[in-house]
C-alpha cells in the first residue's frame, strides 16, 4: 500500500501569521524621512548614495511585501483546501460524522 500523505495545517497557518507579521514590517518599515540627514552625515555624495540606495529599497521592499503577501495567502488557501479534502475523503468512506 502507497505511504500516507500528510500534511501539517496548523504548520501552514502558522507560518502564514509569521509572514503576516514579517510583511507588516517590511510595509511600516522606513528609512528615509529625517530632514536633518544630509547635515549629519556631512558628505554631500554620502548622503547621495544613501538617498539613492533608500529609494532603490523601497520599490524593492515594496516587491516583497507584495511576493511576502502571496505567500502567506497561499498557506493559508492550501491548508483550508487540503482540511475540506480531508473532510470529504472520510466522509467517503463513512468515516465522517454528519
Amino acid at each position: 500500500m502507497a505511504d500516507d500523505l500528510r500534511l501539517d495545517t496548523e504548520l501552514l497557518l502558522t507560518t502564514a501569521d509569521s509572514l503576516s507579521a514579517v510583511r507588516e514590517e517590511f510595509s511600516t518599515g522606513t528609512m528615509g524621512g529625517d530632514t536633518g540627514l544630509a547635515e549629519a552625515i556631512g558628505h554631500a555624495g554620502l548622503y547621495g548614495r544613501l538617498d539613492s540606495f533608500q529609494s532603490s529599497w523601497s520599490v524593492q521592499r515594496g516587491r516583497m511585501v507584495e511576493s511576502i503577501d502571496v505567500l502567506g495567502r497561499t498557506m493559508v488557501t492550501v491548508a483550508e483546501a487540503f482540511a475540506e479534502l480531508d473532510t470529504q475523503l472520510a466522509d467517503g468512506l463513512g468515516g465522517g460524522t454528519k
